[in-house]
Formats: structure tokens, sequence, C-alpha cells
């Protein structure tokens, strides 16, 4: 009985350690990254430099025509709260082509530790 309690206990430790899959590549109708006029560059974190870290950030935001991303927030993250607000900020300080409106923009970030961190999904006109 304790030898079953015990490999239980470990199996649900070992699979509460498995992260969440990249999420997939955004559909054509959510991809926003042409109309971007100037990309601000998503700043690896110094904590998760000094550790690291890895992860991916799916960020979703609205374009109004107005060069400026609206509504921008974190849809999901692996792992969670480490390369948010980084990702936030590059769309946030990007500056979009005037006049493309967009209700339904998601981008995928990239934090590889041994590429380019805060790399997008897709090839960005700079």
């Amino acid at each position: 009985m304790k030898l079953r309690f015990a490999l239980i206990l470990v199996a649900s430790a070992i699979a509460g350690c498995a992260t969440k899959q990249l999420p997939a590549p955004s559909t054509p109708e959510s991809r926003c990254d042409m109309a971007i006029a100037q990309q601000a560059p998503a700043v690896y974190p110094r904590s998760a430099a000094e550790k690291k870290l890895e992860g991916w950030v799916v960020v979703t935001y609205e374009l109004d025509g107005s060069a400026k991303a609206k509504d921008v927030r974190v849809s999901e993250s692996e792992p969670v709260d480490v390369f948010d607000s980084s990702a936030v900020r590059s769309i946030a300080d990007s500056v979009f082509k005037v006049g493309v409106v967009r209700k339904s923009c998601r981008q995928v970030f990239r934090f590889n530790y041994q590429r380019s961190p805060g790399s997008m999904e897709t090839p960005v006109r700079r």
C-alpha cells in the first residue's frame, strides 16, 4: 500500500513538471507582422538569462489604423510570467503601418537562450 502511494506521488510530481507545448503558428488571418513598420525588440530578461531559461509567449492585440497596437495582452506563455512583459512591451512599442485595421492579431515570441532571444515566429521587415 505504501509503495503504491509512493509511486502515485512520484508519477504525479513528474507529470506536474511537464511544460506546455509551443502553440501552433498563427493563422494567416491573425498574422499582423506584415503591418509592422518598425519592430521594437523583445529584451531577454536578465533573471531568465542568468538561469538560462527558455520559453515562449503568445501576445494578442488589435490594430485600429493609428500605427500603435491596442489591447495588447498575453494569451498564454511558458514559463508563466517570465517573458510576458518583454513580449508585451515589444508589441506595445512597435510602430505599425498607418491605416491598417485588424481586430484579432496574434504573435508568438520564442525566447531561446542559445539563439536570438525574443525572436518572432515569422521574419519581420525592418
